[in-house]
């Protein structure tokens, strides 16, 4: 049999712990191993799960249980899972390998090319690549990528030595294709690369809007959450496809959302007289229920009911907090389609003004008449 199960133990005189993930490639050996000539001879092990404590194995030969006892050592050699991925699809039916025959097959046009106002993408976009202070080798790349995009299927290869902007001149024909429009898919080998090319796409899109997330609602990351290093920085988070379904999932909520808050705040400002007589009624009602209770009870807990002026400054900071959050999440998270300039300028004025009444209430002392 060649699936079996090894299990994780703890070694006194091992100090590194290692977990295994899917995909990882493991060296089975009966010693400790101290140099690369201890791993012969070696039984190799693949990781299809991960599943603690036990992790199952696809070993690469049939042993004996006698041979399994043996083995109480593994060593990580690499992870296989990009490798996996790659020769899957260049291995599906489907494809045809179109893919392959466009890559192999030479082409005598050349890729330089100046930038030209004669062209079928506007100034929007020549303006947006003559801003980032291109070299024109790179600026060349950029427009034969854009200028196949309204005729057939190609494959450009963009290339050059480590430090020669080849992320920048990515990054800059990803945001010129957004600018245009065009649905675009980014793969990387590595979640390194992807979060690069990213982060300095989101540059680009902050430097280009009056409103720092405005757009990013166009742009969605997808990974590992742990490896990216999603928690550290706040501007990936925002574009993650884990984070992005859970903030739309709450503006959307039926009870809690986007929605149901901004009517929460409406009816609190023309109902305030109304709403704080309720909530005075709510405490004295919850406190005799607790009198009745505990009548046995020797000693009274006296309960504060807090002002009008109190309760007017704890809802107004408690609703406004969470109406402000939604209108960032609304305009950071929403596609440009649902949501255009002028809305997003008409949030930003409706947060600056929540924003000066929650100032004035901090710093003025009023009643009931000057309130309203």
């Amino acid at each position: 049999m060649l699936v079996h199960d090894i299990t994780l133990v703890d070694a006194e005189n091992v100090s590194a712990k290692f977990k295994p993930q899917s995909g990882d490639l493991i060296a089975l050996t009966k010693e400790l191993p101290r140099s690369f000539h201890d791993l012969k001879p070696l039984l190799l092990a693949y990781v299809p799960v991960d599943d603690h404590p036990k992790i199952p194995v696809i070993l690469s030969k049939m042993i004996s249980d006698e041979e399994k006892k043996s083995l109480g050592f593994g060593v990580f050699l690499m992870n296989a899972t990009t490798n996996v991925r790659i020769w899957n699809a260049l291995h599906r039916e489907a494809s045809k390998y179109d893919l392959i025959q466009s890559v192999l097959q030479p082409s005598t046009t050349g890729i330089e090319q100046t930038v030209s106002s004669d062209n079928s993408w506007g100034q929007d976009v020549l303006d947006i690549i003559q801003s980032t202070n291109l070299n024109p080798s790179q600026e060349g790349a950029i427009l034969s990528c854009l200028e196949t995009c309204n005729h057939r299927h190609s494959v450009k290869l963009i290339w050059g030595p480590p430090g020669t902007g080849k992320t920048k001149t990515v990054a800059t024909l990803l945001f010129a294709l957004l600018n245009l429009k065009r649905k675009t898919v980014v793969c990387a080998p590595t979640n390194t690369a992807i979060v690069e090319v990213t982060s300095r796409l989101l540059e680009l899109s902050k430097k280009s809007s009056e409103h720092a997330t405005y757009g990013f609602g166009n742009i969605v990351l997808a990974g590992n959450r742990k490896r990216m290093g999603i928690e550290n920085n706040a501007y990936l988070r925002d574009v993650f496809l884990d984070h992005r379904i859970s903030k739309l999932g709450k503006l959307s909520s039926k009870y809690s959302g986007w929605k149901r808050s901004l009517e929460s705040f409406i009816d609190f400002l023309e109902k305030t007289d109304a709403r704080y007589k309720q909530y005075v009624e709510a405490i004295k009602e919850a406190e005799k229920n607790k009198e009745e209770a505990e009548s046995k009870k020797e000693q009274e807990e006296v309960v504060e009911i807090p002002t009008f002026e109190e309760y007017v400054k704890m809802k107004f900071n408690g609703l406004g907090k969470q109406l402000e959050i939604y209108m960032v999440d609304l305009y950071t998270h929403l596609p440009k389609f649902f949501i255009s300039y002028e809305d997003v300028e008409k949030l930003i004025a409706a947060r600056q003004a929540v924003e000066r009444v929650r100032d004035f209430l901090q710093e003025n002392v009023f009643k009931k008449r000057s309130y309203k």
